[in-house]
């Protein structure tokens, strides 16, 4: 959305349909809120989170895929594969 002026800004909004009685109209309740300054800590958040889990799956010493690699590969789940010697 943009103010006024013309700048971007980031909203949060909420929308609730207000208590009513049966044969009235319905009215639907609304609240905007200005998130625009907690938006670029929420970008840096995320991006911060992301290079944790980049640093957080290999090995320091080795480079290599550690623990939480592999609990992280094995909780997808795996294809089904037929087996050609149990038939």
């Amino acid at each position: 959305m943009r103010r006024g002026d013309g700048v971007m800004i980031w909203l949060d909004a909420n929308f609730k349909i207000a208590e009513h009685s049966p044969g009235d109209d319905l009215e639907l309740v609304g609240v905007l809120l200005d998130v625009s300054k907690q938006k670029p800590v929420e970008d840096e958040l995320s991006s911060a989170n992301l290079k944790l889990g980049q640093l957080a799956t290999p090995d320091g010493l080795t480079g290599l895929a550690n623990r939480r690699s592999f609990d992280a590969s094995f909780a997808k789940p795996m294809p089904k594969i037929k087996c050609f010697l149990c038939s």
